[in-house]
């Protein structure tokens, strides 16, 4: 964020950051118990972020912006840790979660909402993570000259994402680049979906039940993955690519031989079960 940290933390950043922390926090609560999925809205919050701020209202910086996105997504561990701990208490009967973390387990398996079994744990849980994630913003503030100098972002998702806001910030045939992809992309990504209506599966292709028993191999078609490869550098790709090598062609077929870990054809169960 350069040398004008405390100009980035702006009322608009914040206010921008805490409405799309709020709106992840509760869709995601609800996507994530009952389907297992979850949402970023850390895209959208940098596009909206930049209209709003750069377009509208004629000023604005890159820190800024990365205000608004890192505040729009700091909520996003929340809700799996309520998912986790409705996972752990009905999986594990003889496992007692403390009460702060936990509604008793009578009260989750019934499958309703009881707000007076849940407020605790809920407000413990979300004030866990702002805890967190004041703390990563301060670490964030602190080091970003470091940061700066060094260069590195090796997480993908947040490179690339770093790499949208300095495509809007030069403008030009980078923003021109960045709209054009996501155009190609959106409408790859409706097709590939659209394809299952018709019993094709477009989005992967899986190898695993070619393989022996405990080998999991499937190749995502997702031009998502394809541009976060090519943003990362090919040693973070290939470091990526060598551990699930790895865990899944040599780890996990060694620990289903052995009986640790149970098979499961699904390659969604198969791999709840290597984690728990």
């Amino acid at each position: 964020m350069g040398g004008s940290d405390g100009k980035n933390f702006t009322p608009r950043a914040i206010l921008l950051g805490m409405a799309f922390m709020a709106l992840t926090a509760c869709l995601n609560a609800y996507l994530g118990i009952n389907f297992g999925i979850g949402l970023s809205f850390g895209v959208i919050a940098i596009v909206i972020g930049y209209a709003l701020f750069h377009r509208l209202f004629g000023d604005s910086r890159p820190g800024e912006i990365s205000v608004a996105y890192m505040i729009g997504i700091s909520n996003l561990g929340a809700h799996w840790t309520v998912g986790l701990v409705i996972f752990m208490a009905l999986r594990f009967t003889d496992v007692d979660l403390p009460p702060w973390l936990s509604p008793a387990r009578e009260a989750i398996a019934s499958g309703s909402v009881d707000l007076s079994a849940w407020a605790r744990p809920i407000l413990s849980i979300f004030s866990l993570s702002m805890m967190v994630t004041c703390f990563g913003l301060l670490f964030a503030v602190l080091l970003s000259q470091e940061f700066t100098r060094s260069e590195k972002m090796v997480f993908p998702l947040y490179a690339a994402d770093s790499s949208l806001i300095d495509a809007c910030f030069k403008g030009g045939g980078a923003a021109k680049l960045v709209a054009v992809s996501a155009a190609i992309g959106l409408a790859v990504t409706f097709f590939q979906h659209a394809a299952g209506f018709f019993g094709l599966d477009l989005t992967s292709l899986n190898l695993s039940p070619y393989l022996p028993k405990g080998m999991i191999f499937a190749v995502s078609l997702s031009l998502v993955f394809a541009a976060i490869g090519y943003i990362i550098s090919a040693k973070v790709s290939l470091s990526l690519f060598g551990a699930g090598m790895l865990s899944y062609l040599v780890l996990a077929p060694y620990l289903v031989s052995r009986g640790v870990v149970e098979y499961s054809s699904d390659i969604n169960a198969f791999y709840n079960n290597m984690l728990f």
